[in-house]
């Protein structure tokens, strides 16, 4: 989609999709991703970025998708771009931000941000583990990390309806 499209959607404030519709198309891309359909996946979470480019989801899809192929490099330069224009989610960004500093073996970042995310206490249930569990693979406690399904979306976009 071109960026003038783009724009003409957020100016005119016009979602053509609920959330509940944003969720399901998301957790099909994460599907896409994670079985090795990359380029469907990139372009279904491209597609997304254009309606929720404030969201982590769209960013993470993204990163996923590369880190399911082993562009684990990409993945980072993803998660780090999302850092600066995320504002709902920044904790789930510096989650994947963490493994995939880890898996491109950049190990001391990876301890940084992942430490600096459990001392916040910001992360939740399902977010702890896997922070958990790449940092106890870095020091060799372990020798697997255990992945999350990426597909919880959460979509807090609310549409505004004009009342005429």
């Amino acid at each position: 989609m071109k960026k003038n499209a783009v724009a003409d959607i957020n100016k005119l404030n016009q979602f053509p999709l609920n959330s509940k519709e944003i969720s399901l198309i998301a957790e099909l891309g994460f599907m896409a991703a994670t079985a090795g359909f990359v380029v469907p996946a990139i372009r279904i979470f491209q597609g997304l970025l254009v309606l929720r480019a404030e969201h982590a989801f769209p960013y993470i899809g993204l990163a996923v998708a590369r880190l399911y192929v082993g562009a684990f490099n990409d993945a980072v330069r993803v998660l780090r771009e999302a850092a600066d224009v995320v504002l709902h989610g920044r904790e789930e960004i510096q989650l994947y931000l963490g493994l995939a500093l880890h898996l491109a073996d950049q190990p001391t970042e990876a301890v940084r941000v992942l430490s600096a995310l459990l001392e916040c206490r910001s992360l939740d249930a399902d977010q702890q583990p896997l922070a958990e569990s790449v940092l106890a693979q870095i020091e060799g406690s372990t020798k697997s990390i255990s992945w999350p399904s990426p597909a919880r979306v959460i979509d807090t976009h609310e549409t505004v309806s004009s009342s005429h």
